[in-house]
């Protein structure tokens, strides 16, 4: 089987019907409590997972992609491993992880907040009490949004562990490719398919994350950081959320291995057929042209969410 780059992301993109599919949404979901300017952001740390698992069984099929390949069920369970570790952490809102990777200027922000309240106080003693009390709720409030932010860290993991589990979805797309980078082949050309294949996988996920942005979900009140305790740590709700999702897709990951006893939209053999047919029809398509096309896409989406983002500002 011929196979091409516009070839090798749809049949990326049909993974979306595959038993892997499972960990989409559940990973999506995992980190979209996170603030609009973050959600993005986690996408593509999520993606970047996807890359640094699959690519290299392109690139280095025959040393290096195909010891990945052979542990790939080895890989999956240490991924899954600590994606549980991380999401305790997030979910009891330990610091450390999070800080890394806050964003800079919101401590200003936060600053000022202390500053007027606490003047406040000193203007008119009388609401002392009541104003410390709010001191007290915004330092919490703020501590625990800061530690239950979810950690880019542990949304790389589950993109690597989506990666791997695609391996375990493999139909003949992916068998192609391989084969390409193993027997005689070109490593090189192999690699950049396996990209091309990542980001097929990746793409239903982004245009969740834009949807999910578009529409200002993550504003909706039941998904705010409102400050809760768990085990008498100071948390959010939907940090505790997110923390739980990721321990139960930890979970899966271990036992399942990713791939093997989750749902499927499609049967294997209607996914071989479909993945057939793509590549019967892709194989007109220039690389070039695709590649063309596909940058072409990606600038008018960031065209298109800096036209909106000035409008709102």
């Amino acid at each position: 089987m011929s196979i091409n780059f516009a070839g090798a992301y749809l049949g990326g993109l049909l993974t979306l019907f595959a038993p892997c599919a499972a960990l989409i949404l559940p990973s999506f979901f995992a980190y979209a409590f996170a603030d609009r300017r973050t959600l993005i952001s986690r996408t593509l740390w999520f993606t970047l997972g996807l890359l640094i698992s699959l690519t290299p069984l392109g690139f280095l099929a025959g040393s290096f992609g195909a010891l990945i390949q052979s542990y790939g069920t080895t890989l999956t369970l240490i991924i899954g491993a600590l994606v549980i570790v991380m999401g305790v952490w997030q979910a009891l809102a330990l610091p450390g992880f999070s800080q890394w990777f806050k964003r800079s200027g919101s401590g200003g922000r936060g600053g000022r907040g202390r500053l007027s309240t606490r003047s406040a106080v000193t203007q008119n003693p009388q609401v002392g009490l009541v104003a410390d009390v709010k001191l007290g709720v915004l330092r919490d409030t703020e501590t625990a949004a800061a530690n239950s932010a979810t950690n880019p860290l542990a949304v790389f993991g589950l993109g690597v562990g989506y990666g791997l589990a695609g391996v375990g979805c493999s139909g003949p797309i992916l068998g192609a490719m391989l084969a390409l980078a193993s027997f005689g082949g070109s490593p090189i050309m192999g690699g950049f398919l396996m990209a091309f294949y990542a980001l097929g996988m990746a793409t239903p996920i982004f245009l969740l994350a834009l949807l999910w942005e578009r529409f200002r979900l993550g504003e909706r009140g039941w998904l705010k950081p409102t400050p809760i305790r768990v085990l008498g740590r100071a948390t959010t709700r939907g940090g505790l959320i997110s923390g739980i999702i990721f321990i139960l897709l930890g979970v899966v990951l271990i036992i399942t291995g990713g791939h093997s006893a989750l749902p499927a939209l499609l049967s294997p053999t209607t996914q071989v057929q479909w993945e057939q047919t793509i590549a019967s029809v892709t194989n007109a398509v220039p690389p070039a042209l695709f590649v063309a096309l596909f940058v072409a896409l990606i600038a008018l989406i960031w065209v298109w969410r800096r036209t909106v983002r000035d409008r709102e500002e």
